[in-house]
């Protein structure tokens, strides 16, 4: 039932025996860090090592100074999992210490809290994006803010923005927004020479069906014209957008991945809401 319990709460419990320099960990904090009780090989080492490296430091020093100071431990930190995928824990400990005063144990729980932590940067993200695009000078200017700010937070490496050209047959590239990776910037040229009637690619499909349309990988994909580019620049998931104006399709926001991906709905959620609030705002 314990065991249960953690589970659904993603809410592990450990134990660390300082002086020996011993964890033992629940099932739940093992799996929250997708680890085994085997790949614990020097306990505290092998736990900084799965601990972000731009979050390292402060959790090596977190660490110390509740053991020196025999202190409450309570922080929130970032982890790295085998498949690469970041994750944000909350830590919380006290430290045990023997009749000489000398911390000897610290003992504690770990609770997985990504998607809470994700919703909270939701929402300011989308305040300070709704203050961005309101300040831009035209439909352009909105767009480079949206890709830059969405794929900045939702971890897409690659934004594209298509808009219809003056006659509506055809969507053409407006701008992309993109890591600064060398077979990115390629993929980014090429498509600036691709045009989508409707039906055709993602932005063709999006901006026909009025709907977001997700693919898990572009590159296998049998109505996807740049399969070869894409490929060659390690894109795998796409997610397209309409974004419009009254009824109006004023653009489709595209979002690339370098890993294959089954639809996240949060996330279509999410970028739902943001290009609502862009398509309000180029209304006004």
């Amino acid at each position: 039932r314990l065991a249960e319990a953690q589970r659904i709460a993603q809410i592990g419990n450990w134990e660390w025996d300082v002086i020996k320099n011993e964890v033992s960990w629940s099932y739940e904090a093992y799996r929250i860090f997708g680890l085994t009780q085997e790949s614990f090989v020097s306990p505290f080492e092998t736990f900084l090592n799965h601990v972000h490296p731009d979050d390292r430091e402060f959790a090596k020093k977190t660490f110390d100074d509740a053991l020196y100071h025999k202190k409450p431990l309570d922080i929130d930190h970032r982890i790295i999992l085998k498949d690469a995928s970041v994750r944000t824990v909350h830590e919380k400990a006290v430290v045990i210490s023997d009749s000489k005063g000398r911390a000897v144990q610290m003992v504690g729980t770990v609770q997985d809290i990504t998607e809470r932590k994700r919703a909270e940067e939701e929402v300011v993200l989308l305040k300070t994006l709704i203050l961005s695009i309101s300040e831009s000078k035209d439909l352009h200017d909105a767009l480079v803010v949206t890709l830059e700010k969405v794929c900045s937070t939702t971890g897409w490496i690659y934004g594209e923005a298509w808009i219809p050209d003056p006659e509506g047959k055809c969507l053409v590239r407006d701008n992309a927004f993109y890591s600064r990776v060398e077979s990115l910037e390629e993929f980014s040229e090429l498509s600036g020479t691709f045009t989508f009637p409707h039906g055709v690619g993602l932005p063709g499909r999006a901006w026909s069906i009025k709907k977001p349309v997700w693919v898990q990988d572009v590159t296998i994909d049998s109505n996807y014209p740049r399969a070869a580019i894409a490929k060659e620049a390690g894109l795998k998931a796409g997610v397209a957008f309409p974004v419009f104006s009254d009824k109006e399709i004023v653009a489709v926001l595209v979002f690339y991945m370098l890993k294959t991906l089954e639809r996240d709905e949060r996330l279509v959620s999410f970028v739902s809401s943001v290009v609502v609030q862009l398509g309000e705002v180029i209304k006004r």
